[in-house]
Protein backbone atom coordinates (compact mmCIF):
# COMPACT_ATOMS: atom_id res chain seq x y z
CA UNK A 1 0.00 0.00 0.00
CA UNK A 2 1.91 2.96 -1.01
CA UNK A 3 0.29 6.36 -0.04
CA UNK A 4 2.92 8.60 0.07
CA UNK A 5 1.44 10.90 -2.31
CA UNK A 6 -1.97 11.06 -0.95
CA UNK A 7 -1.33 14.89 0.28
CA UNK A 8 -0.32 15.83 -3.47
CA UNK A 9 -3.18 16.42 -5.96
CA UNK A 10 -3.25 13.61 -8.44
CA UNK A 11 -2.03 15.15 -11.55
CA UNK A 12 0.23 12.76 -12.12
CA UNK A 13 0.10 10.24 -14.80
CA UNK A 14 0.02 7.16 -12.22
CA UNK A 15 -2.56 6.99 -9.94
CA UNK A 16 -1.98 5.57 -6.50
CA UNK A 17 -4.82 3.07 -4.32
CA UNK A 18 -5.10 4.01 -1.14
CA UNK A 19 -6.59 1.17 1.12
CA UNK A 20 -6.66 3.31 4.48
CA UNK A 21 -10.39 2.57 4.20
CA UNK A 22 -10.77 -0.95 3.28
CA UNK A 23 -8.00 -1.31 6.57
CA UNK A 24 -10.04 0.43 9.00
CA UNK A 25 -13.26 -2.09 7.92
CA UNK A 26 -11.97 -5.32 7.29
CA UNK A 27 -8.69 -4.66 9.28
CA UNK A 28 -9.39 -6.68 12.52
CA UNK A 29 -11.15 -9.53 10.92
CA UNK A 30 -9.32 -12.97 11.11
CA UNK A 31 -8.52 -14.04 7.59
CA UNK A 32 -6.37 -16.92 8.35
CA UNK A 33 -2.80 -17.98 7.55
CA UNK A 34 -0.57 -17.66 4.06
CA UNK A 35 2.28 -19.58 3.67
CA UNK A 36 4.32 -17.22 1.35
CA UNK A 37 6.75 -19.85 -1.39
CA UNK A 38 8.90 -16.98 -2.82
CA UNK A 39 9.51 -13.61 -2.81
CA UNK A 40 9.93 -11.37 -6.10
CA UNK A 41 11.95 -8.17 -6.21
CA UNK A 42 10.75 -6.28 -8.95
CA UNK A 43 11.91 -2.68 -10.33
CA UNK A 44 9.97 0.00 -10.15
CA UNK A 45 8.10 0.93 -13.85
CA UNK A 46 9.72 -1.89 -15.64
CA UNK A 47 7.47 -4.94 -16.93
CA UNK A 48 7.94 -8.03 -18.60
CA UNK A 49 6.48 -8.96 -22.29
CA UNK A 50 2.85 -10.11 -20.57
CA UNK A 51 3.09 -6.48 -18.70
CA UNK A 52 3.58 -7.55 -15.17
CA UNK A 53 6.17 -6.39 -12.94
CA UNK A 54 9.65 -7.70 -14.54
CA UNK A 55 10.95 -9.65 -11.67
CA UNK A 56 14.69 -8.90 -10.89
CA UNK A 57 15.35 -11.16 -8.03
CA UNK A 58 13.63 -14.14 -6.69
CA UNK A 59 14.22 -14.93 -3.08
CA UNK A 60 12.93 -19.00 -1.96
CA UNK A 61 10.91 -19.04 1.21
CA UNK A 62 13.39 -20.18 3.91
CA UNK A 63 12.48 -20.96 7.46
CA UNK A 64 14.27 -18.81 9.81
CA UNK A 65 16.74 -20.75 12.31
CA UNK A 66 16.04 -19.88 16.23
CA UNK A 67 19.70 -20.91 17.20
CA UNK A 68 22.07 -18.25 17.39
CA UNK A 69 19.38 -15.40 15.95
CA UNK A 70 20.52 -16.56 12.48
CA UNK A 71 18.44 -16.45 9.83
CA UNK A 72 19.26 -17.66 6.30
CA UNK A 73 17.66 -15.39 4.20
CA UNK A 74 20.67 -12.87 5.36
CA UNK A 75 23.31 -14.74 3.68
CA UNK A 76 20.85 -15.94 0.79
CA UNK A 77 20.60 -11.82 -0.07
CA UNK A 78 24.41 -10.85 -0.01
CA UNK A 79 25.43 -14.20 -1.86
CA UNK A 80 22.58 -14.36 -4.68
CA UNK A 81 21.51 -10.96 -5.39
CA UNK A 82 23.88 -8.27 -7.39
CA UNK A 83 22.21 -4.77 -7.56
Amino acid sequence: MNVRHTKRKRTRRHDFFDARHIFKVHGSKDWGEYHIQEVHLSERFKFDESGYYHCCALIPYLRTCKRNNFHPLDSYIQNRIMW
